[in-house]
């Protein structure tokens, strides 16, 4: 049986914006999106598309936004307890990164720091 995708990253405008693409309704073991609350989630690399510019433009924003020692961060990727990996943003449920505009973004290494070699073992 085929997992439900719940959450869409690509890149557009020349492989300069990572966009976050969730679904609409949330899942309660796998997907949150809270919008403008404090921002949304997906867990499982099952649920996950990635593709490849995008895994590349990932970690390129997260090396080049500003580091705070707050615990919250614009973009995370971490493994969870039980080991599964989970993807966090902050804002809309469908989000876009400019990475030519990061002056307002930031990775909080208050607890960790995202840790973009998960990103090699998510797929399209």
């Amino acid at each position: 049986m085929e997992k439900e995708i719940f959450l869409k990253i690509y890149t557009k405008d020349n492989n300069n914006i990572l966009v976050l693409e969730g679904k609409g309704e949330m899942n309660e073991d796998c997907y949150f999106p809270h919008g403008s609350i404090i921002g949304s989630g997906v867990t499982g690399k099952e649920h996950i598309s990635i593709t490849e510019d995008a895994k590349q433009l990932f970690k390129r924003i997260i090396m080049e936004s500003k580091k705070t020692g707050d615990d919250l961060t614009c973009l995370d990727i971490y493994k969870l307890k039980n080991g599964r990996i989970h993807i966090s943003w902050l804002g809309k449920r469908k989000e876009e990164i400019d990475i030519r505009k990061l002056e307002n973004f930031w990775i909080g290494t208050g607890e960790s720091f995202p840790q973009v070699s998960l990103l090699d073992e998510l797929s399209e």
